[in-house]
């Protein structure tokens, strides 16, 4: 028996988070008394693989960013391909966090789970074929 989503097995990463949640509550069953031993503590977790990381060269990004100047996300792509900024930080950035005498960028907060970037359904309006967006 192999554990898959949608014809495709599922990754080390959510396998290991399942074998935490069954250990966890195996444990607890056994400190109440309900089991006499914990299973889960009999198997090996996977172990989570890397997946291997794709970058873009200087052109490609030059390019993206040509094509992104028709959205009103380029500031956000802009600011992610030129300073590193992970998109939380972007997104907490306020007025108040830019300094545009000085060129000047603070992050002083970070937003978390968000919806404010494009959905994979909007992004391939524009985006050419070869580009992903995650």
């Amino acid at each position: 028996m192999s554990l898959q989503t949608e014809n495709k097995p599922l990754s080390s990463r959510s396998v290991l988070k399942a074998h935490l949640v069954i250990k966890e509550a195996l444990d607890r069953a056994l400190k109440w008394g309900l089991v006499q031993r914990n299973v889960a503590d009999m198997v090996d977790p996977p172990q989570p693989t890397k997946a291997e990381i794709k970058v873009w060269d200087a052109e490609s990004a030059v390019k993206f960013l040509e094509l992104a100047k028709k959205t009103r996300y380029y500031i956000v792509f802009m600011l992610v391909l030129t300073t590193g900024m992970w998109k939380g930080g972007i997104l907490g950035l306020r007025w108040e966090d830019i300094d545009l005498d000085m060129g000047r960028l603070s992050i002083r907060q970070a937003l978390g789970r968000d919806r404010l970037l494009p959905s994979r359904a909007e992004v391939p309006q524009w985006l050419p074929h070869g580009f992903t967006y995650r």
